[in-house]
């Protein structure tokens, strides 16, 4: 895993819990919803899934980068859709490459941007695969529009789904940004809300007029960001819901979200993402870091789970 030459050593006085409180607290999630999961039988798909993540990021391996901050060096993970620690560490992966994306396209190319959000009417859990397909069928139908196309340069997309506490249904949205001219917003191709609403209610052909929401996306980018890169699944509604959700819907919830692409870019952000060099998004970070960024020492630390924190390794 690492270089002999590498010295094994634990970390001294207050940087002891430094960056640990989180670590701590989303996996700490992880290994109750693996509990969980470790309930369906030992033959089922589900099952491998619970063992997987249970064992996600169980050692953590820190050391210094070349700015004298500690960060993390390496770990390994599970790469579940419902699990905790992947989608905490991808939604910040993301976070961090959109946040360069924009400011890369807004200096080279003078663009401004739309935040946008579509919504489809809630679902069964039983129902959120199909459901979240024909979303991003319809999704695909509006943005290769020649209406769309004209107003925008460059989409990113992302999909979420949240849990209504209430009845347990599922409810898939998309949150957006749109890349549009300086012109757009006083130009004739200014679209109000009410016809992003019937724009979008035509790609879903559905009978009813679905919700969106339409807002301009100011300086700094950092809190609209952070809303825009949020978890794919909502792990705080789940995680409150856990004990009043039946296996059945997790299993929904598991094989609605496998396998789909739910992190996209278009245009000049794609362009920008590989101008920019940077790694597939739909992923949590890369396991193993760049080790010519790091000095020598490697700090280990290790998932208790009987006492539900991470411990240095001696």
């Amino acid at each position: 895993m690492f270089s002999s030459n590498f010295i094994i050593s634990p970390f001294q006085g207050q940087d002891e819990n430094i960056h640990l409180e989180k670590w701590n607290k989303i996996k700490g999630q992880s290994q109750q919803l693996s509990k969980r999961l470790l309930c369906f039988p030992p033959e089922s798909p589900i099952w491998a899934v619970g063992e997987r993540m249970s064992m996600c990021a169980s050692v953590l391996f820190f050391g210094y980068a070349e700015d004298g901050e500690r960060r993390l060096r390496n770990t390994s993970y599970c790469r579940a859709r419902l699990c905790p620690v992947c989608q905490w560490r991808r939604s910040l992966k993301v976070r961090g490459q959109m946040m360069e994306i924009l400011d890369h396209v807004e200096r080279t190319h003078g663009l401004r941007y739309i935040m946008f959000t579509v919504t489809v009417k809630n679902c069964d859990s039983s129902d959120l695969r199909s459901t979240l397909k024909d979303m991003l069928q319809a999704w695909g139908r509006l943005t290769r529009a020649a209406w769309f196309k004209k107003i925008c340069v460059g989409v990113y997309r992302a999909v979420e789904v949240s849990i209504n506490p209430s009845d347990k249904s599922c409810h898939p949205h998309i949150h957006a940004v749109l890349a549009v001219r300086p012109g757009y917003f006083s130009g004739r191709d200014y679209t109000k809300t009410e016809e992003w609403a019937v724009r979008w209610q035509e790609a879903l052909e559905s009978s009813y007029t679905p919700v969106v929401h339409v807002t301009v996306l100011r300086k700094p980018f950092q809190k609209s960001v952070a809303e825009i890169a949020k978890y794919s699944l909502k792990v705080s509604n789940l995680i409150e819901l856990l004990n009043e959700i039946p296996d059945i819907m997790l299993a929904d919830l598991h094989w609605g979200l496998s396998g789909l692409r739910l992190f996209s870019l278009s245009g000049v952000f794609r362009q920008a993402h590989k101008e920019l060099h940077l790694s597939d998004m739909d992923t949590p970070e890369e396991d193993v870091s760049d080790d010519s960024c790091f000095d020598d020492v490697v700090i280990p630390y290790f998932w208790n789970a009987g006492l539900g924190c991470y411990q240095s390794g001696k």
